[in-house]
């Protein structure tokens, strides 16, 4: 299946705005995250001035990584990252829940912005992907061990099955974001997500910011589009993606210059912010 709001003839363009709409209103954008009038207000402007092909909610990656008890930090740019390991012990890890969205007000914050956005153009919601979410939860000194856990990676890919759900109900789509692509094994271990996802015909896109997108690029239906590697530019780094991948998705600091962001939207090969 394809991505229904991709463009024909150019690469699309995802851009993952992180608290940049916030910023650009004047408003606090930790208080955004959980705020859904002041989410909509914020999403609206990122989308007014990036012009992307997918409206992009939670783009900072912390939304599941938070609800499952990891520490956050905010950075010098006024973005969100996970700063510490879910408060859970391994001999529990299998046993991980999403649990009610109203549980977590930033991701049913989301979910609101998601549901006021859908009937007004195409909007989606980042979400980390399980293999990148077993490492949050396990934390940096049992990195190693997370990927080598199936019984939490499984668990985790039940998470991002449950909040995938949410996302479809809500009228959105999914965006999965890895640090690194899973092997046909592991992608295996995510078959509730992939399944939903085909259930529903709204594959997901998938970014993987190593270079490779793995058995993401095998063809299966529930992905309908993989990128990675330059592709998937942090803010500062260049916008050159390689001229096979079918996606840029940048991301946009909240300091991030609003004039310095037109310039690049403009440069876009096909002019997609024109």
């Amino acid at each position: 299946m394809t991505l229904s709001y991709l463009p024909a003839g150019r690469r699309g363009f995802v851009p993952r705005p992180c608290g940049f709409g916030a910023r650009l209103l004047g408003l606090d954008p930790a208080a955004v995250r959980t705020d859904p009038a002041g989410g909509i207000l914020a999403t609206r402007q990122e989308r007014d001035l990036l012009r992307g092909d997918l409206t992009l909610v939670g783009g900072d990656g912390t939304l599941l990584p938070e609800a499952l008890g990891c520490a956050l930090a905010q950075t010098a740019q006024g973005s969100w990252r996970v700063a510490g390991a879910a408060d859970v012990d391994p001999d529990e890890w299998d046993l991980l829940e999403l649990g009610a969205a109203d549980d977590h007000p930033a991701l049913a914050a989301a979910l609101q912005v998601v549901a006021a956005l859908a009937r007004e153009g195409a909007v989606g919601v980042l979400l980390t992907g399980p293999l990148t979410l077993a490492e949050h939860v396990a934390g940096h000194e049992r990195r190693a061990a997370a990927g080598e856990d199936e019984d939490l990676v499984d668990a985790c890919g039940l998470v991002v099955c449950d909040a995938a759900k949410l996302i479809l109900e809500a009228g959105g789509h999914v965006v999965l974001e890895e640090r690194r692509a899973p092997t046909a094994d592991e992608l295996g271990l995510c078959s509730p997500l992939l399944n939903l996802l085909v259930h529903h015909r709204r594959p997901a896109l998938a970014l993987v910011h190593a270079d490779g997108a793995g058995a993401f690029a095998d063809g299966h239906a529930a992905i309908g589009a993989a990128v990675s590697g330059a592709a998937v530019p942090e803010w500062g780094a260049p916008w050159n993606a390689p001229a096979e991948a079918t996606v840029l998705a940048p991301r946009i600091a909240a300091a991030a210059s609003p004039e310095r962001v037109q310039e690049l939207v403009r440069a876009l090969p096909g002019a997609a912010a024109a």
